[in-house]
């Protein structure tokens, strides 16, 4: 029989965990998530007992105490917004926080009982990065889009020719003509998650609390609502009409970003919105045929919505 090894780590780190709080409570595990990059190395595991019910999460990459120190510190620092924190390892393998069952942003997209998206969950999520991003001034910066056309060279590469590589050159050719007025644009830097995805906001009954800050830094502010938008609202299957020049469904954008910011530059917020969701649909469409029904699904809302946004050529 295969040894689990996560489950492993986690029963030792849980023991070093108890020891150190004084607690003889008899814990079950359930691992709660798993890292894409690193399934063996970073997991997450829910320990209940009874009057007790936290997070364990491990990080054993080799950034992974970097890693932990800066998330658990976040988390320490971030009181009202964030998850609560309880223990960091002093090794920094791994750290426990109180656990909150309550579904991520991700999961309310997934769910099939409703029908029709609630753009009172992009405004909540709206509200909480406004909140983030004045936790500290914000300060100007130049904004720089060669890096962001940059990155689309590769996942072109990778593509055999076809007529959808002919689509996706015009289409780059078109963001290259978008972001000549965007150079050296000034936009606000200012204390950003790093990794604002639907996953890591969890969405409660009167409260929003943000996870998973490992990569927060300071950068300019627009790379969070586009991280958000471009993960959650393609979740969503919804008729090409509510689908804005942006790509991204109108009263998604317009609930979140009334809230976080009305004045955010729309050019910019373009630019950047199309750049990412023609990534993914690059990177989707090198993968090897046939796709996942989850990768398909992906593949098929990000066409649609790309199909809007540069009116298709």
């Amino acid at each position: 029989m295969q040894t689990d090894t996560g489950y492993e780590r986690a029963q030792i780190f849980l023991r070093a965990f108890q020891q150190t709080k004084g607690i003889s409570a008899k814990f079950n595990l359930l691992r709660i998530a798993t890292s894409n990059t690193a399934p063996e190395q970073r997991q997450v595991f829910r320990l209940t007992a009874p009057g007790f019910d936290y997070a364990l999460k491990f990080d054993l990459t080799p950034d992974g105490p970097q890693a932990i120190t800066a998330d658990f510190a976040a988390l320490s620092d971030l009181t009202t917004l964030a998850i609560r924190p309880v223990y960091c390892d002093p090794q920094h393998r791994f750290f426990v926080t109180a656990h909150y069952d309550w579904p991520s942003a991700n999961q309310i997209a997934r769910d099939q009982k409703r029908p029709t998206p609630q753009p009172t969950l992009f405004h909540r999520a709206g509200q909480w990065l406004h909140t983030l991003h004045n936790t500290q001034p914000a300060t100007p910066a130049p904004f720089w889009p060669k890096r962001h056309l940059e990155n689309l060279k590769p996942l072109i590469q990778a593509l055999p020719a076809s007529p959808l590589k002919t689509v996706a050159r015009h289409r780059i050719e078109t963001l290259r003509a978008e972001a000549a007025p965007l150079r050296g644009l000034t936009s606000s830097k200012t204390r950003a998650h790093g990794d604002f995805n639907g996953g890591n906001l969890l969405i409660g009954p009167d409260r929003v609390l943000g996870l998973d800050f490992s990569l927060t830094c300071e950068r300019l502010a627009v790379f969070d609502v586009v991280d958000f938008l471009t993960d959650l609202d393609p979740r969503f299957d919804l008729p090409l009409d509510q689908v804005g020049p942006s790509g991204i469904i109108e009263n998604h954008l317009s609930a979140f970003c009334d809230i976080y910011d009305p004045n955010l530059d729309p050019r910019l917020l373009s630019f950047l919105i199309k750049q990412r969701l023609l990534a993914h649909w690059l990177a989707l469409a090198a993968r090897p045929a046939p796709l996942s029904l989850t990768r398909q699904r992906k593949f098929d809302r990000v066409s649609a919505r790309l199909e809007v946004a540069f009116a298709d050529q």
